[in-house]
């Protein structure tokens, strides 16, 4: 998998550097690797391990489509001293993350701890990174001392997190007409284009908000993965979202993108069922909520239905 992410990478930039009529190329580099929850997160007691995103390159000891786990180290924490733990590496299939499968960017991992996460007790997770595009300096790959080393401490509660979703509903917002920054393929790495916006959040209870750092969370406009970015180099996870986690914009394109460079993403103006989920990573427990919206760009016709803009929509 790592060699076919750096086969798609060097294609990617030949083309856009020998494209005829571009005058901006996109190049990328650094590290992506990451846990995708944050140092200090509070887990619930049902909660099974820590989810990580990143490349895998079978060179550095990667198998195929997994990463080493050599490359990673767990701890628990709350003792006297840290105590080291087994653990496995456990991939997350493509629906279990709401992904819309065959890409390499749709895999997330499951760092577990083979003893299970024990409520009330601490760990440490720690991760060596590997860089998926370095601009010229593709070959011979980072050495062990070039690796980045990530560290997340999480602690886990006594309470589980409640599968009951009756409080979770869909917050929407106002409609804005702006200029909205967004991932192209025409040559550069982004292009701006007029268009028709609404930010959506999903809202959960009390009791599942608690442990919001350590849920993932996905969007679906018309039943279809939506995973926008504003930069060809911002890439994201699934259940990371460019607006925040629980967050997501929907908009549809209202004019060309500047310097007629297309836009990667948008929808067509009018009605859209928008739906969100927030899930915990490696489980069964997640929390739904619809909302049909309407994008409206200048001088097209207003529908009647639309819900007024200062009333979020709620649905259960």
């Amino acid at each position: 998998m790592g060699e076919r992410l750096r086969g798609i990478a060097l294609v990617a930039v030949a083309w856009l550097v020998s494209a005829p009529g571009l005058t901006h190329a996109c190049s990328c580099g650094g590290h992506d690797d990451r846990f995708l929850v944050g140092t200090g997160a509070l887990l619930p007691a049902n909660a099974v391990g820590v989810p990580w995103w990143g490349t895998v390159d079978s060179r550095r000891g990667d198998t195929e489509g997994t990463p080493a786990k050599s490359r990673f180290s767990v701890e628990r924490t709350d003792g006297i001293a840290p105590r080291p733990l087994d653990f496995d590496v456990v991939t997350l299939d493509t629906e279990e993350v709401h992904g819309v499968g065959g890409r390499w960017d749709e895999v997330v991992w499951l760092i577990r701890p083979a003893e299970g996460l024990i409520p009330g007790a601490t760990y440490r997770f720690r991760a060596k990174t590997l860089p998926w595009f370095v601009p010229g300096a593709m070959e011979p790959g980072p050495s062990d001392d070039e690796r980045r080393e990530l560290v997340v401490d999480v602690s886990v509660a006594d309470e589980p997190l409640d599968f009951d979703s009756s409080t979770t509903w869909l917050r929407v917002g106002p409609q804005d007409l702006r200029e909205l920054t967004v991932t192209t393929f025409a040559g550069s790495c982004s292009t701006t284009a007029r268009s028709a916006v609404r930010d959506v959040k999903l809202e959960l209870a009390p009791a599942a908000d608690r442990f919001k750092q350590a849920l993932l969370f996905s969007t679906l406009s018309a039943g279809e993965p939506w995973r926008p970015t504003s930069s060809l180099c911002g890439r994201l996870a699934p259940g990371e979202s460019w607006t925040g986690p629980g967050r997501e914009r929907i908009f549809a394109r209202c004019s060309p993108g500047r310097g007629n460079a297309e836009p990667a993403f948008g929808t067509e103006p009018g009605a859209h069922e928008v739906e969100m989920i927030a899930w915990l990573p490696g489980t069964s427990i997640e929390f739904r909520a619809r909302a049909t919206i309407e994008l409206t760009c200048p001088g097209a016709p207003a529908d009647p239905a639309q819900t007024p803009d200062r009333q979020p929509q709620r649905m259960y």
